[in-house]
């Protein structure tokens, strides 16, 4: 699955996470503001915020990241979630 292809591509590019860990609460609000942002030059700057994330994130969080973003989580977790982002 895509989450699965990330997390292999970012492992097999040696990525090795930039700046500080993510946090939950951080993600959250990532989400946030990606549901929020609408009108012209809002597509690039989702794209920014979805990379700014992996560029801070482990492979395995960049795996999970993709997954719920691509609504391929699997465990129930996409109900109720944060997809509108």
């Amino acid at each position: 699955d895509f989450g699965d292809a990330v997390e292999k591509w970012l492992v097999a590019r040696q990525h090795t996470p930039q700046g500080a860990p993510l946090q939950l609460a951080e993600v959250y609000e990532a989400y946030d503001a990606m549901a929020r942002d609408t009108g012209p030059g809002s597509r690039e700057r989702k794209s920014q915020r979805v990379m700014d994330l992996l560029r801070r994130a482990t492979p395995v969080e960049g795996k999970y990241l993709a997954k719920h973003l691509t609504k391929e989580m699997r465990v129930g977790v996409n109900e109720l979630s944060l997809l509108d982002a």
